[in-house]
């Protein structure tokens, strides 16, 4: 083997592990509780600013919590 085909498999096994690196961080959050805390804290202040109304800030919520409660 001479070293441009060394060159070339490392390359390309390098490119298989960060590619596999990034498909397992764009999976599901790993704490989705601490997540959707964070998505309400956010709804609450867009309610108080009235950029959303309380039945849909509740709503959203709802659909949060119901999403990745499952996961």
């Amino acid at each position: 083997m001479n070293i441009l085909t060394r060159l070339l498999a490392a390359l390309s096994i390098t490119s298989i592990g960060i590619a596999t690196c990034f498909a397992i961080a764009s999976g599901t959050p790993a704490n989705v509780q601490l997540l959707c805390q964070e998505v309400d804290i956010e709804l609450a202040d867009a309610v108080s600013q009235e950029i959303l109304t309380e039945e849909d800030a509740i709503a959203i919520s709802q659909r949060c919590h119901a999403r990745y409660s499952n996961s």
